[in-house]
């Protein structure tokens, strides 16, 4: 059984301890397209556990860790929520945050496109439900109801089907398995189109991009990913850093036309056992995996956490503060608005879609001329 990246590192940093009070913050996911991002963090309150163990806090069963999400574009980093059941993608036509709930049978959908941000809104169903951007299936009561999900979310048709059938999606087509048998489609923008046989489509890439750590040479902080690199002077980045250490701990990510800065990994306990107590602060990265933990550091002393802006110009954005147990968001809250701009690929098909119809009403009233002489 695969574990996730932040249950195993709580187990590690955990094990060891008798009753602790503390907190994880994890890198979980991160989308992008051009200079829009979306960015999901972890959050892991710990509380006390007996026999020298330590247990998640919270009301949500099964996994209590919610998710801090994030929206960046290059004017700043924005707050968009805290919540569980949450996914980030991205294609074309944006960044998308997906946001399950009522046991996976509805979805909210949030985009990101040129520096807006909007809520799409919403698909739900009494019994299931499929997504697989662009496209989302919900089983209604005798009909399987299919949208398009782009630059909004467009009901394209519906299926007659029982609720006990079962259905999957696969790049631009739906299988549908019933008891008297198994029928295909495939699915456009347009509509749906029954077919006896589905051609096979390669799987859609998440649009991600490259991220490394920062390494620090000659007091500058540096970014290189082989084909871009960003110089920044360390002086200016330090006073918002938890301790020197954590510089080399920050993650970049390239953005098209700025650095996006984000906070490590971070872990912070205060435990006791057998009548001693000590704290610690421990930054963590993934790849290459490694670790700095700092002795004795009181909750009073922890730093808001900070995420960074940089296009030649540094600017520093608080993200969150904590007591060490809680936190409290200090970025600026989202404005998510009614509708952004689509991409050029969906505007030319707009575009080409509307001299179609505009070349069909000429010929249909030509037609008619012709027919009246």
């Amino acid at each position: 059984m695969k574990l996730k990246f932040g249950v195993l590192l709580l187990l590690l940093l955990t094990s060891q301890y008798a009753s602790a009070t503390g907190f994880v913050l994890v890198h979980s996911k991160i989308a992008g397209n051009g200079d829009d991002a979306l960015i999901l963090m972890e959050w892991i309150p710990l509380s006390p556990g007996g026999h020298c163990g330590v247990e998640c806090c919270g009301d949500v069963q099964d996994d209590c860790c919610h998710y801090i999400a994030l929206y960046a574009n290059g004017s700043g980093i924005y707050y968009v929520g805290y919540l569980y059941e949450l996914w980030v993608t991205s294609n074309r036509n944006g960044v998308y945050l997906l946001h399950y709930f009522n046991e996976d049978k509805g979805v909210s959908v949030w985009r990101g496109y040129h520096g807006c941000f909007q809520q799409l809104g919403g698909v739900s169903s009494p019994y299931r439900l499929r997504v697989l951007l662009p496209y989302a299936a919900a089983m209604k009561n005798g009909h399987l109801d299919v949208y398009h999900i782009a630059c909004s979310i467009e009901k394209v048709g519906a299926i007659n089907a029982s609720p006990d059938c079962n259905f999957s999606l696969a790049p631009d087509s739906l299988t549908l398995h019933c008891k008297n048998g198994t029928r295909r489609f495939r699915l456009s923008p347009e509509g749906i189109t029954e077919v006896e046989k589905l051609e096979w489509k390669p799987w859609p890439k998440v649009q991600r991009p490259s991220m490394v750590n920062g390494v620090v040479k000659n007091d500058e902080l540096v970014f290189s990913n082989g084909s871009k690199t960003y110089r920044i002077p360390l002086k200016d980045v330090l006073p918002y850093l938890q301790d020197p250490s954590e510089a080399e701990f920050l993650l970049g990510v390239f953005m098209e036309n700025y650095l996006l800065i984000l906070p490590p990994t971070i872990s912070y306990h205060r435990e006791s056992c057998n009548g001693t107590t000590k704290s610690t602060l421990t930054f963590v990265a993934k790849n290459p995996y490694k670790t700095h933990t700092i002795e004795n550091v009181s909750s009073k002393d922890l730093k808001p956490v900070y995420g960074f802006i940089y296009n030649g110009e540094l600017k520093a954005i608080p993200l969150l503060s904590t007591d060490g147990y809680s936190f409290k968001p200090l970025a600026q809250k989202v404005i998510a608005r009614d509708e952004c701009p689509c991409s050029g690929e969906s505007r030319l098909s707009a575009s080409l879609s509307a001299l179609i119809a505009a070349v069909l009403v000429s010929t249909v009233l030509l037609v008619i001329l012709l027919r009246k002489r």
